[in-house]
């Protein structure tokens, strides 16, 4: 009798084994969770033992991958709701306010590509709602007169640090077909892709075939080793040396003409 007394004393003080508990949790990428409209929004969800698991990001859209990307496209606050379930049907649910900033509004006229004969200018034009504005060549005017080739990139800023950009590339000619002397010789791409693809295929120079003279080309590796040379480049070198493949890396190029402004710089091959 005491015997059966004791495990009856034992089994009322010992706990009994519960099922683990269902929790809802999820955390995001920024903190405080604030983003500007069209920024990705990162969800990791701490929950746990959960069989599945649904997403509902206050926008009309839901999803039940585990740790979504989303992207809200206007501004406001939403409420974005994390559900788990298990397998008995039990649920469990979690919810976080997401801000969404406005985006600063922003047209450049001109925009994309435009051609300017040697020694005239473009004008371009910055309008829009913001609160500052700066250009990639640390230009920071609304209205400017360009008379340089090149890509030109304008950030337009809002208060709450969201920004938007656009840019306009020039580029220059003359009307006998023939680029002025001392015009710098200018490669255009700084990324070698050689995937036959048709983009960054090849070291590019600009306007190559209006020079009067032939453009010699040399490429170096890190080691300052020269990995090639042409007397006569032709747009044509896709990151080999004699034929065959050079490793991933940074290259170091020289281009020289006669009655031109020679360029340096680097290149990077990516494979």
């Amino acid at each position: 009798m005491y015997k059966l007394s004791f495990y009856i004393l034992l089994a009322i003080l010992l706990p009994s084994k519960v099922a683990a508990q269902l929790s809802a949790d999820f955390s995001v990428n920024n903190t405080p969770a604030k983003y500007c409209a069209g920024e990705k929004v990162v969800f990791t969800s701490h929950s746990s033992n959960q069989t599945f698991l649904k997403w509902d990001f206050g926008d009309s859209n839901t999803t039940y991958f585990e740790n979504p990307e989303h992207i809200f496209s206007n501004a406001g606050t939403f409420t974005v709701l994390l559900t788990v379930y298990d397998a008995d049907g039990n649920s469990d649910s979690f919810s976080k306010s997401i801000l969404i900033l406005e985006m600063p509004n922003l047209t450049l006229s001109p925009n994309g590509e435009q051609d300017i004969n040697f020694g005239q200018s473009i004008n371009a034009q910055v309008t829009g709602t913001f609160t500052s504005l700066s250009w990639n060549d640390e230009n920071n005017e609304q209205n400017r007169s360009i008379t340089q080739a090149g890509k030109y990139i304008v950030t337009a800023y809002n208060s709450d640090g969201c920004s938007i950009s656009d840019s306009l590339t020039v580029s220059i000619s003359t009307a006998n077909g023939q680029l002025p002397e001392n015009f710098e010789i200018r490669v255009i791409n700084n990324i070698l892709t050689p995937n036959g693809d048709g983009y960054n295929d090849f070291l590019f120079i600009e306007k190559l075939d209006q020079y009067q003279y032939p453009c010699r080309t040399e490429i170096y590796n890190a080691y300052g080793q020269q990995v090639f040379l042409s007397t006569d480049y032709k747009n044509n070198w896709g990151g080999e040396q004699n034929g065959k493949p050079l490793p991933a890396g940074t290259y170091y190029y020289i281009t020289t003409s006669e009655k031109r402004k020679g360029g340096t710089g680097y290149i990077d091959i990516l494979r």
